[in-house]
């Protein structure tokens, strides 16, 4: 008669209401949805930072002549922006990650100098302030995390990268999380 899947939770109320067993179901019904929403709830606040998806979506302004008004999806996972679009403009291992590389003389990048520039500028891009460059090219629809982390559980994960302290010596914190160019 009904699949699992078409079956939610506002079909289902909708369903005993309409047969007038809303009240008397209530009380065995209810106590169940908030256990899977506890449940679900806690599942997505254990899902690790780096495989929670970041949007960024909208269109193009007229800044960008030859694309004005096309839309864009770039969603991907927190990972693929950060290795692959060069949001971390060095080289970094994640040790959360079970193919964690960590060469000789690495150290966690909260024990470097440039930790609290390049996680001012993390925090910032994640709120949505971004370069001038890109904010005038794009009209976000949607700019974040599906599943967004704390700002704390950000500033850990930043913070637990293990980075080469020679090349972050180097770094201009400016180059970090200035907006990736697709």
């Amino acid at each position: 008669m009904f699949s699992e899947k078409s079956l939610t939770k506002a079909n289902l109320i909708a369903f005993l209401k309409e047969k007038g067993l809303y009240e008397e179901a209530g009380e065995w019904c209810q106590p169940r949805f908030e256990k899977a929403e506890q449940e679900k709830a806690a599942k997505l606040a254990a899902e690790p930072i780096p495989s929670r998806y970041f949007n960024w979506e909208g269109h193009y302004t007229r800044c960008c002549y030859e694309m004005s008004s096309e839309r864009f999806h770039h969603s991907a996972t927190w990972e693929y922006l950060i290795n692959d679009l060069d949001l971390l403009p060095f080289n970094w291992s994640d040790p959360t990650d079970k193919d964690c590389e960590r060469a000789e003389g690495w150290v966690q990048f909260k024990d470097t100098k440039k930790f609290s520039a390049v996680c001012g500028r993390m925090l910032g891009f994640v709120d949505g302030v971004l370069d001038d460059d890109v904010d005038r090219c794009h009209d976000f629809d949607k700019f974040g995390f599906d599943n967004p982390p704390s700002n704390d559980a950000l500033k850990e994960w930043l913070g637990n990268l293990w980075v080469d302290p020679d090349e972050i010596e180097e770094l201009d914190p400016e180059e970090c999380f200035g907006g990736p160019c697709f």
